[in-house]
């Protein structure tokens, strides 16, 4: 039987459930995080892995889906790891994380942020640990976070729905550390250039709680090769499946 997703979503299952099967699961994953870059934090995301935890299309709420979330931990720290996905459009010549900011300022003049943008989704995350933090271990169902007004929903809440309390534990218990990865297409030389002189100069756009300190990136090319590598081929022919549509 042959089992084909669609899209980012497609990809990012794919990759994971192979991984998982894989019986150098976590050789696999590490080798993963490490083509991730972090421009404005030092050090390999973790250095090593001895249990892991992935959640795939989970959702928080009002804080929205993640396409990934990778829970860590080794003997020194725990750390949550959220991953948002985004993809070209087959109908387009290519997708520029620069222009996902350019929309992402525009929508926060006018005061209408789509939380499907790549920046909105991450901020959204943000806030979530944010509201995490603020409480106790058991307590999950009190957690919220405020945005600006320019999200409309200004209260965000993690609701009551019984699986994403459960996520929301989790997460609470790798709190140690948290990282945001950007799996965009794009060669991650540029890619890196944006971080270091587009996004850091930003600013905070009128944002509280705006920090990009945690926040990384992984290059599709890069994900593909690793793959190739790796004789990936159930990851691959999902790739193939969606040629012209992700990179």
């Amino acid at each position: 039987m042959e089992l084909l997703g669609y899209s980012e979503r497609g990809v990012v299952n794919a990759l994971f459930h192979e991984i998982r099967y894989s019986q150098r699961s976590n050789a696999l994953l590490l080798e993963l995080l490490s083509l991730a870059r972090f421009p404005f934090c030092s050090g390999p995301v973790p250095p090593s892995v001895s249990a892991a935890q992935v959640l795939l299309e989970q959702s928080f709420s009002d804080f929205g889906d993640a396409d990934a979330l990778l829970l860590l931990s080794n003997e020194e720290q725990r750390m949550a790891l959220f991953l948002e996905a985004k993809v070209k459009n087959a109908q387009k010549k290519n997708w520029l994380i620069e222009q996902e900011l350019d929309k992402f300022r525009r929508d926060i003049q006018k005061g209408n942020v789509s939380c499907s943008n790549l920046f909105a989704q991450l901020y959204l995350k943000v806030r979530l640990v944010k509201g995490l933090r603020a409480c106790g271990k058991d307590e999950v169902t009190g957690c919220r976070a405020q945005v600006p007004r320019c999200f409309k929903k200004t209260t965000r809440k993690i609701g009551k729905n019984t699986i994403v309390l459960e996520a929301a534990r989790r997460v609470r218990a790798h709190l140690g550390k948290a990282r945001y990865i950007a799996l965009v297409p794009g060669n991650a030389d540029d890619i890196q250039a944006f971080f270091t002189k587009t996004l850091a100069q930003a600013g905070d756009m009128g944002l509280w709680g705006w920090d990009v300190t945690n926040w990384g990136f992984l290059a599709w090319e890069d994900v593909r090769q690793l793959c190739e590598n790796n004789a990936l081929h159930d990851t691959l022919a999902v790739f193939d499946y969606n040629a012209g549509a992700v990179f």
